[in-house]
Formats: structure tokens, sequence, C-alpha cells
């Protein structure tokens, strides 16, 4: 399932920067993060997590994960972290993870009912329109733009 990742993966290692990980996660740990969120993620974020649990360039591309020894972390780097933060600070609709956070400005946003990723605009409350129809497509999107850049 993330076959293609990997590869942009091995390509991204060839830069002059290495991405980092959070590093692999158990099921128990993305269990808590969903059940403390009331969320259910899907089958590709699932695996996403449980090989890699989050990461990437920090001033490049970065998409939030779960710290393995800390899955409820506040970090607003972690999933849970930046999604309870969006939720108490701007009244970020219960529907929507966090996965790439600049705030107070905007944040990237997957909205665990359909699978679309969103940019939603903090300050104003807004969501624009689709950005992604899937994480995977997020992932493979911005991975194949940042290695063309760079």
């Amino acid at each position: 399932m993330l076959e293609q990742f990997k590869e942009l993966i091995k390509k991204a290692e060839k830069l002059e920067k290495k991405p980092k990980f959070y590093g692999s996660n158990s099921e128990e740990n993305i269990s808590k993060v969903e059940n403390a969120l009331q969320l259910k993620f899907d089958v590709f974020l699932k695996t996403y997590l449980l090989e890699f649990g989050g990461g990437g360039f920090s001033d490049l591309l970065y998409t939030n994960g779960i710290l393995p020894e800390n899955p409820l972390s506040n970090d607003v780097c972690t999933l849970y972290g930046a999604t309870v933060y969006a939720r108490q600070e701007f009244q970020l609709p219960d529907n929507f993870l966090v996965i790439n956070s600049n705030f107070p400005s905007d944040v990237l946003v997957l909205d665990t009912h359909c699978g679309i990723i969103y940019n939603y605009e903090m300050l104003l409350k807004n969501r624009s329109s689709t950005l992604y129809p899937s994480f995977e497509n997020y992932l493979l999107t911005e991975w194949n733009a940042l290695i063309e850049e760079y």
C-alpha cells in the first residue's frame, strides 16, 4: 500500500537534507488517538502511521503524526495535539483531523467522514474547496512536488 511513497522517500533521501519521521506506531497508539479525538482513520492513514508515524522535512513538507512514546502528546506537530488545539482555539469541526499545521493562519485538514483534504482558514473558520481527494493523494502529490523542486 505504501510502495509508491517508499520510493519517493528513497529519492528524497538523496537530497541535501534528509527527511525525519517519528517512527513506527502500534495499533494501540492509533486507537488511543482515534478514541480521544472520537474519529476513525482510514486504512491508508493507519498504514502510514504504523510504519512512519508522521514527519518529513520540518521547514519544507511536514505531516503531523503520532509520537510512538506519547500518542496523546499536546505538541502541535502531532495529530492529537494540533487537532485538540484547533478545536479549542478555533472551533474546528469535530470531523476534521489536522494533518499539517501553520497556526494561527491555516492548516490542512482531513475530513474523516469522506477522506477529502481541505485547507482550513483558522481565523475565518472557513474551509477551501478540495485540495486532495485522499490522504494517499496528498502524500504522493506533495512528496513528488518536493523532489521535483529540489
